[in-house]
């Protein structure tokens, strides 16, 4: 029930970049075969999954309850505390995946095993710290953060040349 209203937002700010992504890994994969930084396309791929982010996160905060009478017809406490913060773990979810998708489009795996040992980490803390929906959103927030910058760090610090 109030999980399931409050995530609508959240998959939107997860879904919205996935056409961006799909049409710029071609394009990374070829500036970086043809050893051309791809960090410009990067950072306007950031740039515009962020601003949409930004805006559907900051309306889910400000607005919860035209948001919910809007997209499920009804009010509800409980999903209007959530609404914001699963738009906001969803929205750093979605920067990460334009991260993984250029990563990839570059040859840079180096991202996948702290990824995979954040994402045990994020488990277990949910396992160990779920008394409330909102602690458990809360915990996604904080790993969706440590893992997009983890992953950005990885490209910006990468020792291979002009990437960085």
């Amino acid at each position: 029930g109030y999980y399931s209203i409050a995530q609508i937002m959240g998959k939107i700010a997860l879904f919205l970049p996935a056409p961006l992504a799909v049409a710029l890994f071609p394009k990374i994969t070829n500036l970086h075969v043809t050893n051309r930084s791809p960090l410009k396309i990067l950072y306007k791929s950031l740039l515009i999954t962020g601003l949409c982010c930004f805006v559907i996160t900051t309306s889910s905060f400000l607005f919860p309850e035209f948001i919910l009478k809007v997209i499920a017809g009804k009010l509800n406490p409980v999903s209007e505390d959530l609404l914001g913060l699963f738009s906001l773990a969803m929205s750093f979810y979605s920067l990460l995946f334009i991260m993984i998708n250029f990563l990839i489009a570059t040859h840079n795996l180096k991202f996948v095993l702290p990824l995979a040992l954040l994402a045990l980490l994020e488990a277990t803390f949910i396992c160990i710290f779920h008394s409330s929906l909102k602690v458990v959103l809360s915990i996604l927030v904080i790993f969706s953060m440590i893992s997009f910058f983890s992953s950005f760090f990885t490209v910006r610090f990468s020792p291979r040349g002009k990437l960085a």
